[in-house]
């Protein structure tokens, strides 16, 4: 689960690679450690020398080394959108991007009647970007899909293609003119005709599409 804002992937934690570490022992004092990673985007140095008990185990080491990629690798993907499944190609969607498209405002009733005013882009447009077919477009072999949308701590919702001929969607990043609490965002599904608010998904992270027949 998150704790402070910061995510870290258990499964960066496997064999996704094998972390460089030179230990330099000396019997009267603790050993002087370097680890060395590969990063996502080119080959990066993302430890420094560290001072650790000349007692720590190699494991012990190991999984430092892990954890330390892992937080580096979470926080260099923050704020991307994937939208993938039945998506050729599958597409990422930048923060810096997200904010660049046409926006919506839509005011939302609370349940203790006062008005939220949540501004974002219409799930529709983002769909439309990776040739997803909604409304008038949506006919055949396409009836059957549906998307599935996935936040950072696993929960989903789902919403199917014919659902966006009336329904009204949106990827908020805005609430009363201000960027999502951190635990709501930075973006959040909202879906304001539901009659509960099961599928306002937030932090969210993945847009999927699949079929419901083969």
């Amino acid at each position: 689960m998150p704790r402070d804002g910061v995510t870290i992937d258990t499964g960066c934690l496997k064999a996704m690679l094998r972390p460089r570490i030179e230990p330099t022992d000396r019997r009267d004092g603790p050993s002087d450690v370097r680890v060395g990673a590969v990063a996502m985007l080119g080959e990066v140095d993302v430890v420094r020398n560290e001072s650790v008990e000349g007692d720590m185990t190699g494991m012990q080491l190991r999984l430092f080394a892990g954890i330390l990629w892992c937080f580096t690798a979470t926080a260099g993907m923050a704020g991307t959108l994937v939208l993938d499944g039945e998506v050729k190609p599958p597409m990422e969607i930048t923060n810096a991007q997200f904010k660049n498209l046409p926006h919506v405002d839509l005011e939302v009733k609370g349940q203790d009647g006062t008005i939220y005013k949540y501004s974002g882009v219409e799930l529709g447009r983002i769909l439309a970007l990776a040739s997803v077919p909604i409304k008038a477009q949506l006919r055949g072999k396409d009836i059957d899909k549906f998307i599935v949308a996935l936040g950072e701590d696993g929960f989903g919702a789902v919403f199917s293609l014919p659902e966006f001929d009336t329904g009204r969607f949106i990827v908020a990043d805005e609430l009363d003119g201000k960027p999502l609490a951190v635990s709501d965002g930075p973006l959040q599904v909202i879906s304001p005709d539901d009659a509960r608010r099961s599928r306002w998904v937030k932090q969210l992270n993945r847009i999927t599409v699949r079929k419901a027949l083969p």
